[in-house]
């Protein structure tokens, strides 16, 4: 039997995060907490920061 979920449902271990939306900002300051929860809250799902270069 499969189960079906919606991608945004899975929940992966810690340091793993699957997306389609990312940015890049090079050379600029860390982004504020505030920064970030206002943005996952407008984008309207879970979102999370992957420091350093993929």
């Amino acid at each position: 039997m499969r189960h079906r979920s919606r991608v945004t449902e899975w929940r992966f271990g810690a340091g793993f995060d699957l997306g389609a939306l990312a940015f890049d900002f090079w050379g600029w300051q860390p982004l504020s907490a505030r920064f970030h929860a206002e943005f996952a809250q407008r984008l309207g799902h879970r979102t999370a920061e992957q420091a350093g270069k993929f």
